[in-house]
């Protein structure tokens, strides 16, 4: 799942390998659906995992659950 209580619990947790994993699969569905702006965050969750920027990822990871509020709110 890419919303609710998962990713919550994630930015909760902020560990960082989860986290990059969780960017890769992130990256390879947002390729798959075609989402330009879900591929934009999870390149850049991708590189702030790489780049050990803690800011940047809750930042991140922030985006992304402003991203699945507003896709529930379109469905």
């Amino acid at each position: 799942a890419l919303c609710g209580e998962p990713l919550v619990a994630m930015r909760e947790r902020m560990r960082v390998r989860e986290i990059g994993e969780f960017a890769q699969r992130l990256e390879i569905i947002a390729e798959r659906m075609r989402e330009p702006s879900l591929q934009a965050l999870a390149r850049r969750l991708h590189v702030a995992v790489q780049m050990f920027d803690v800011n940047q990822v809750k930042i991140a990871l922030d985006a992304l659950g402003s991203w699945c509020e507003k896709d529930s709110n379109a469905a």
